[in-house]
């Protein structure tokens, strides 16, 4: 395979004219090179979400975040790392470097490519996310390459942030790149995901659009709403008290889909959207977190089914450890957060991405991300985001 690479970084600024005295200068860095070894070329995305101790622009300013993405390039060019334990390393004695003594804290998201062998790898420390996305013709799924625990907004636990003579909680990832794909890209972000207004949050993640994604990516886990109709002939369904249907009934009721269908063709607009509406099964992905044979053995699917079926962060969510600052009873925001991050990167890459004009008028991906950024509502802090646009060619491909 060969690879073309495009890439784009964004970063917004607080200005909230309401409320001035919340502005302050952009605390994070984002970037995007590359560096090459012996025949070897690697590009590097990452973001720094720099974190004051206070919003106020009349304190000083937080410089860690930048000041270490200057430095992790020249280590790059200068030790030429191959493998990402190296990059853990740097950081982790950086950490105790007293140049970055009361500078701040930030939070760190990175991700690598090797051009040669398309070899993904990455660390994380802190909140902000790091994502897979893969398109295929018309279909783009996102993936959190990060666990869990380190996905979510934790502020009140300032350890998962870095900042000097701390010790440095990081997590170091790799995968392949993912079979088939017609484009593929690496994105970091500060969490302002988390931290969109509500209009943003109505365009781009509202809950309808939540749950019907996460049903999507988790389909075993999610409730629909059969009419009358349906649950009057298939008594074997056994609606909840609310009239909802898990999914992993309705896939073991034979011709249960073919009757939906008709009926959903000659019914009206309300018994439509009842049909059109999927639930989210919080409790049952907490079931499944806690153990997974025996939410297989309830729903009477095998556990490797229920892996192939579903999205691959279900198996990161599984694999990863519970954030020990928050109490078991806050799972299902915490999961629901998990998958609000995904949600928000395909949201904004399926804007990003849409491009319907000729290739000599197609506006660059750093022009799409910036209209993308500038169209977003004031938020609670600073939002950044880099990103790599891998477009894969087939060996066959370049052969003819």
């Amino acid at each position: 395979m060969r690879f073309q690479l495009e890439s784009a970084v964004a970063k917004r600024q607080i200005n909230d004219v309401k409320a001035p005295e919340r502005n302050h200068p952009i605390h994070d860095a984002a970037t995007v090179f590359a560096y090459r070894d012996e025949g070897d070329d690697w590009s590097v995305v990452i973001t720094f979400d720099g974190v004051s101790e206070s919003k106020s622009a009349q304190e000083e300013t937080v410089q860690v975040a930048r000041e270490l993405a200057w430095e992790l390039e020249v280590f790059c060019r200068d030790r030429k790392p191959r493998d990402i334990r190296e990059f853990a390393s740097w950081f982790s004695e950086s950490a105790s470097n007293t140049v970055y003594e009361g500078k701040g804290a930030t939070t760190i998201s990175l991700l690598r490519f090797h051009h040669q062998s398309g070899a993904i790898d990455g660390l994380a420390v802190g909140d902000s996310p790091a994502l897979l996305v893969v398109r295929n013709e018309d279909q783009l799924r996102a993936q959190v390459l990060t666990p869990l625990h380190v996905v979510v907004n934790d502020p009140s636990s300032i350890t998962r942030q870095w900042r000097y003579g701390l010790p440095l909680e990081i997590t170091v990832f790799q995968c392949d790149l993912p079979q088939p794909a017609s484009k593929v890209y690496l994105v970091t972000m500060s969490d302002g995901y988390q931290k969109l207004s509500d209009q943003d949050t109505v365009r781009l993640m509202d809950d309808d659009v939540l749950d019907s994604t996460a049903s999507d990516f988790f389909p075993f886990f999610t409730r629909v709403y059969p009419p009358e109709a349906i649950l009057a002939k298939y008594r074997n369904l056994k609606p909840d008290l609310d009239g909802a249907v898990p999914f992993f009934r309705l896939i073991s009721c034979p011709g249960v889909w073919e009757a939906m269908s008709e009926v959903y063709e000659t019914a009206d607009e309300k018994t439509r959207r009842n049909m059109a509406i999927v639930d989210f099964d919080v409790d049952l992905v907490y079931a499944y977190y806690k153990n997974p044979a025996h939410v297989s053995e309830m729903l009477g699917i095998p556990e490797e089914e229920i892996i192939q079926s579903c999205h691959p962060s279900l198996t990161w969510m599984r694999s990863a450890d519970f954030n020990p600052a928050k109490d078991e009873s806050d799972l299902e925001g915490y999961l629901r957060e998990y998958v609000q991050a995904t949600v928000f990167t395909q949201s904004f890459l399926e804007i990003v991405t849409d491009v319907r004009s000729t290739s000599f008028d197609r506006p660059s991906l750093q022009k799409r991300l910036l209209n993308f950024v500038d169209q977003l509502d004031p938020i609670a802090d600073d939002f950044s985001i880099a990103m790599l646009e891998i477009t894969v060619f087939p060996a066959a491909t370049l052969q003819e």
